[in-house]
């Protein structure tokens, strides 16, 4: 990637628009003294690739004139294409032209500070292709060097930059794709933990549904059994109602059977007693009839009699007493008593049956009322018979036994019916208990759908997971055997490369510098010291060993993509010697990679034809 131009407006202090042209093919100086720009322009440079981190950093960038607009443009080139990206820091717009079609915009979208969102993945997707990275720190740490910030940042950033990006790291990302396979399993090589993770976790939650989905096949498999046992308990229930009607009819019929045998066989006593009376009032009015006539015959015999009789006693007494001996008078008298004693006897007896003709007379009365209710009887006794054919009809066996035993049957009856009822209640209960274990049952179904749902996304989950652990697990394998196989490659070649940079800015002051296997910290190697630790080192020297690091690795990262360098006043410790040989190191390195030095010392603008002085800018 190379920087042709920079059009900065309203950026800090510059708030009319300037054009800033950078030599894209060799060494640009940014020439100035304090507070002319230099920083300006090279924040402008970031700002408009990655924006900015935080509105905090934005808004010291804010323009100094209200009026002024807030806005940059960078031309760029980068594996053949030219590209215009513009970035209106107001509303945080960031506008990609290719250059060979100025028409067309490759992109546009809102880049906030910490924003995200599908702009940002596009534009990261652009950088990505362009430069090989994304990121503002990943592009400080490749291209820019500074002053300060080095000496305690030597270690990370050597170890970030042997592959040219973040993410390539191979230490970190050791630690990334450990701390990924802690976050997803329990269970790896090498592992010690005893909680569960998400794959744990998903397994378990699959086993709980798989068994309650299990459940709910086995209710599926419930209601259709609880339909049919509903259905067979319906008929059942049905039957015994049936019966139980039938048994009722029966009994009902039965109990008017009895009674109306009972008010039969009544009626036929009462008839035969009225019978008997009207057979009675019959022969009485016969006697009554009779004995009239001989009533009033015997009272005048008597009477004449009577009369006759004292009259002859009267004149017998007269007769004798003059004539007879008084006890001849005594016997004949008598004689007279003892007849009328008779007649009056019988007289009494005709009275008393006269008296009893009267009082049969009194009641003869009755005699109309009695054959009216006579003639009821017979008609209850024929309403009563055929009542009796009616039910004989329909049930033939109560002919077969007598009246006690149908009593007796009755109570059977009844006793069958009770039971009946016991058993169509407990049928009604069980048809309850069906229906509402049915219900369940189809809850459970219904619930089945989504617990299989549930299921298949937490499968669907889990092979991804399983996937990735697997993944994973492959990845810090080979990472592993890569990681060896770049240290005998890639940091042999490095350390190669840093020694001899090193050794030409020191003037042969050192031999060798090598990098510590696990934490690439710099071991220099002297004469009189075979170990030396950075630490040791001066702060002049300190920094020439992290320019010298950063040279080595532009050197091996300008094999895929050539980064330009932004050096901002890098070598203020540096003495004249060492300054020279830094001058000689750089014109070996713009031969692939663009630099662009920022210095406030007049004495780099020697160092190229390309020269922006701010001074001049007013």
């Amino acid at each position: 990637m190379r920087l042709h131009r920079l059009h900065i407006e309203g950026f800090g202090m510059f708030d009319t628009p300037q054009e800033v042209e950078f030599d894209p093919y060799g060494l640009t100086v940014v020439y100035g003294d304090n507070e002319v720009g230099k920083t300006t322009i090279k924040d402008a440079i970031c700002a408009t690739l990655f924006g900015f981190k935080t509105n905090k950093e934005k808004n010291l960038y804010q323009p100094w004139s209200p009026s002024a607009h807030f806005e940059t443009a960078l031309l760029l080139s980068s594996k053949g294409d030219m590209y215009s990206i513009s970035r209106d820091f107001t509303t945080d717009t960031v506008t990609i032209h290719r250059v060979s079609e100025p028409e067309k915009i490759i992109f546009q979208g809102c880049i906030k500070p910490r924003g995200r969102g599908i702009d940002y993945e596009l534009y990261s997707d652009f950088l990505q292709e362009i430069i090989g990275f994304s990121t503002l720190d990943i592009f400080q740490l490749t291209t820019l060097v500074e002053q300060m910030g080095m000496k305690t940042e030597i270690s990370q950033e050597i170890r970030q930059l042997i592959s040219g990006a973040e993410k390539t790291d191979y230490i970190q990302i050791a630690h990334n794709l450990e701390s990924q396979l802690k976050d997803l399993t329990k269970s790896f090589p090498g592992s010690k933990l005893i909680g569960k993770r998400k794959i744990e976790e998903i397994e378990e939650r699959i086993s709980i549904l798989s068994r309650a989905i299990g459940d709910a096949h086995d209710r599926v498999i419930e209601v259709g059994h609880c339909q049919s046992e509903i259905k067979k308990t319906e008929t059942q229930l049905q039957n015994l109602q049936k019966n139980y009607d039938t048994e009722r009819e029966g009994l009902e019929a039965l109990q008017k059977y009895i009674q109306n045998e009972r008010d039969l066989l009544n009626a036929q006593k009462e008839l035969r007693i009225f019978e008997k009376e009207l057979q009675t009032f019959s022969n009485l009015k016969k006697s009554i009839d009779a004995m009239s006539h001989e009533s009033h015959l015997t009272y005048w015999m008597v009477t004449a009699a009577i009369f006759i009789a004292t009259v002859a006693v009267s004149s017998a007494v007269w007769i004798l007493f003059n004539i007879l001996s008084l006890t001849i008078i005594i016997l004949i008298s008598g004689i007279v008593l003892g007849v009328i004693s008779y007649f009056l006897s019988v007289s009494a007896r005709l009275s008393s049956k006269v008296s009893r003709l009267r009082e049969v007379s009194i009641h003869s009365s009755d005699a109309e009322e009695m054959k009216t209710e006579y003639k009821r009887l017979q008609e209850e006794i024929l309403y009563a018979d055929s009542l009796k054919q009616a039910l004989l009809s329909e049930y033939p066996s109560f002919a077969q036994a007598g009246l006690t035993a149908l009593t007796e049957f009755q109570g059977n009856v009844r006793q069958k019916m009770k039971d009946l009822e016991e058993k169509i209640r407990k049928k009604e209960e069980e048809l309850l208990t069906l229906n509402v274990t049915l219900e369940r049952c189809r809850q459970d179904v219904t619930e089945c759908t989504s617990m299989e749902e549930e299921r298949a996304a937490l499968q669907e989950r889990l092979m991804y997971l399983k996937r990735k652990k697997k993944a994973l697990i492959v990845a810090l394998s080979v990472l592993q055997e890569c990681s060896e196989e770049y240290q005998h490659k890639y940091i042999d070649k490095l350390e190669d490369l840093l020694s001899r940079s090193f050794r030409k800015i020191t003037n042969e002051k050192y031999d060798r510098v090598t990098l510590e296997k696990n934490t690439l910290e710099p071991l220099l190697c002297a004469h009189i010291n075979p170990r030396i630790r950075k630490e040791s080192l001066s702060v002049g020297a300190q920094e020439q060993l992290y320019f010298a690091m950063r040279l080595s690795v532009a050197y091996l990262l300008s094999q895929n993509i050539a980064l330009p360098f932004l050096l901002d006043d890098p070598f203020v410790h540096y003495d004249r010697r060492r300054l020279e040989n830094a001058r000689f190191i750089l014109s070996r390195v713009k031969q692939n990679n663009q630099i662009i030095l920022f210095a406030h010392d007049p004495l780099y603008t020697e160092w190229t034809n390309t020269v922006i002085n701010l001074n001049e800018w007013g």
